[in-house]
């Protein structure tokens, strides 16, 4: 923040003159890139603990979700082997082509695509959760052997 600031004040000190008309240019390019490289830091996807001590659980999935699951981890390994030396083995199951964690701007606006050629209506990639939970987890009423 300091030198955008530093660059600003650099930049509204020059007057504007034929000469000095490089220099400007120079300075608001500068300008530009330091404020990219902040724009792109405030973006970081940041890894955190889970919220609850319930959020550590295991569940039991459909098989079609095993399978797709399955399918799924061998695609990342050709993407894995195809990334080469750039992979970045974090551990993720849905990762980037080089093995990053997804940025989800980028997750949002596929997702809200993939909506609107489905023809589907708009809900929230994060409320997907509640039309998939009843499906997936068993009532907490039912035992699971019974």
């Amino acid at each position: 923040m300091a030198e955008r600031k530093r660059l600003r004040a650099v930049l509204d000190a020059t007057t504007r003159t034929p000469e000095t008309n490089l220099i400007r240019a120079k300075l608001t390019h500068e300008l530009r890139a330091v404020r990219v490289a902040l724009i792109k830091v405030k973006t970081r996807v940041q890894i955190t603990e889970l919220k609850s001590a319930r959020s550590h659980r295991t569940i039991t999935l459909p098989v079609v979700a095993t399978s797709a699951l399955r399918a799924h981890r061998v695609r990342q390994l050709e993407a894995r082997l195809a990334a080469g030396g750039r992979w970045q083995d974090a551990g993720f199951v849905f990762a980037s082509r080089v093995g990053t964690p997804l940025d989800p701007r980028i997750v949002t606006r596929q997702y809200k695509a993939l909506l609107m050629k489905a023809g589907l209506r708009d809900v929230r990639l994060h409320d997907l959760r509640h039309h998939a939970e009843p499906r997936i987890m068993p009532s907490p009423f039912i035992h699971p052997h019974s």
